[in-house]
C-alpha cells in the first residue's frame, strides 16, 4: 500500500469473506474448548505436558505451518509469542490433520474451511472452542455467524485492494462476488462470506 501511495496511485480496499484459523487436537484429548493466554503457553512450548491442562500426563506435540505460510505469522502474532523449537513444520492442512488424526498429544492450526469440509472424512481431529481470557466464552471456529459477527478470535478479513481509476472495470466482480453464485464459490473454497 505504502508503494501505491508514493506513486500516487489511489486504492479502493474491498473485503470480501473472512478468514479464520482453527485449532484442532485428536479426539482423544479430554479438552473441548482453550483460552488465548494457555494456548500461547503451549505454542511457544511454556507448557510442553498435558497434565496442566488436561490432567493427563503426556507431552504435547505441536504441528503447526511452515514459517513462510502467512497463516504461521498469523498465528505467531496474534498470540504474541514465538513458536517452540519443537513444533513441527507441516506443508499444509492434510499433514497437519493427518498428524493430529495419528498423535493423542498433537495439537495444530488448520484452515477453518478446510476442517469444514473434511471433518466428517477425519472424525478422530476435533476443533478447540477458544477464549480470548479465561471465564470468557467460548467460540467454535465452526460458528458462521460468530465469524460474521467478528466474535472468532483467529479470524481475518481477505481484501481486495483495486486501483481507484479501475473501480468501474472490477466492479462486476465485486457484484459477482456478492451474488449467491459468487458466495457459494467463496464458502466452498473454505472461506466466510460476511453480510
Amino acid at each position: 500500500v505504502r508503494l501505491f501511495k508514493e506513486k500516487n496511485i489511489e486504492l479502493i480496499t474491498n473485503v470480501f469473506a473472512e478468514d479464520a484459523t482453527a485449532f484442532v487436537v485428536n479426539k482423544n484429548v479430554p479438552l473441548d474448548e482453550i483460552d488465548v493466554p494457555t494456548l500461547a503457553k503451549i505454542m511457544s512450548g511454556e507448557i510442553s505436558n498435558w497434565k496442566s491442562v488436561t490432567g493427563e500426563d503426556r507431552p504435547i506435540n505441536i504441528y503447526g505451518r511452515q514459517s513462510s505460510s502467512g497463516t504461521h505469522s498469523f498465528v505467531q502474532k496474534k498470540l504474541k509469542i514465538k513458536y517452540s523449537k519443537h513444533a513441527k513444520e507441516m506443508n499444509g492442512n492434510a499433514q497437519i490433520m493427518e498428524g493430529i488424526k495419528v498423535d493423542q498429544s498433537g495439537i495444530g492450526y488448520v484452515g477453518a474451511g478446510y476442517l469444514l469440509k473434511k471433518a466428517s472424512q477425519i472424525p478422530s481431529v476435533k476443533p478447540l472452542k477458544i477464549a480470548p481470557e479465561r471465564g470468557q466464552t467460548a467460540v467454535s471456529p465452526l460458528d458462521e455467524k460468530a465469524i460474521q459477527n467478528k466474535k472468532y478470535f483467529f479470524q481475518r478479513p481477505l481484501f481486495q485492494f483495486i486501483p481507484k481509476q479501475s473501480w468501474e472495470k472490477v466492479k462486476p466482480l465485486i457484484d459477482f462476488e456478492k451474488s449467491p453464485v459468487g458466495k457459494k464459490i467463496i464458502s466452498s473454497s473454505g472461506y466466510y462470506n460476511i453480510e
